[in-house]
């Protein structure tokens, strides 16, 4: 069955900041998404952590970085749409919803992108927390048909697959 969104997430022996990850996608305002976790040779509990998620697709292939991690999960996506998560990141309820809501506004528009907000594993407040003290809207940027062959970071981003084509724009993964 294909869906709306393909959320693709890469990993690599985060196991401890997994859930987190796939709980911030289950929670989304939207729902029409399927969720492909792409583990490449951990050798932590990653494998135990999908397990507890039914509805994930689990890949796992042999350590060859993040890079083959992402081409993999595009590769698996059936969505008309492909978001990247890292492991280690979370979502607003709303991210999903929101974009793909500006993508069907504007038929133009190939990809949107959101501001980020760091956080570190040391810091005092808890995830939780922070989630909640966020007042400010998304802020939608996008980039028209007309993309320039660029290279940028892939956090956040909501695109069609077909951006993926390298005659069209190159992603470079920092």
């Amino acid at each position: 069955m294909a869906h709306r969104v393909s959320v693709l997430i890469p990993t690599y022996n985060c196991g401890r900041f997994l859930g987190e990850a796939i709980d911030s996608v289950l929670a989304q305002t939207f729902t029409d998404f399927e969720i492909i976790v792409v583990d490449d040779g951990s050798t932590d509990n990653t494998a135990d952590v999908v397990a507890r998620y039914p509805a994930v697709k689990y890949v796992p292939i042999e350590h060859s970085g993040v890079s083959t991690a992402r081409n993999t999960a595009i590769a698996q996506a059936t969505g008309e749409f492909v978001v990247f998560l890292d492991a280690d990141d979370m979502w607003t309820p709303d991210k999903l919803e929101k974009q793909v809501a500006y993508l069907d506004e504007h038929a133009d528009c190939m990809l949107v992108f959101t501001k980020a907000e760091n956080f570190y594993q040391n810091e005092e407040k808890d995830r939780t927390e922070r989630q909640q003290q966020r007042q400010e809207p998304y802020e939608i940027l996008m980039y028209h048909t007309r993309l320039p062959s660029t290279e940028f970071t892939v956090f956040f981003i909501i695109a069609y697959p077909q951006l993926h084509d390298k005659s069209r724009v190159t992603f470079k993964i920092y």
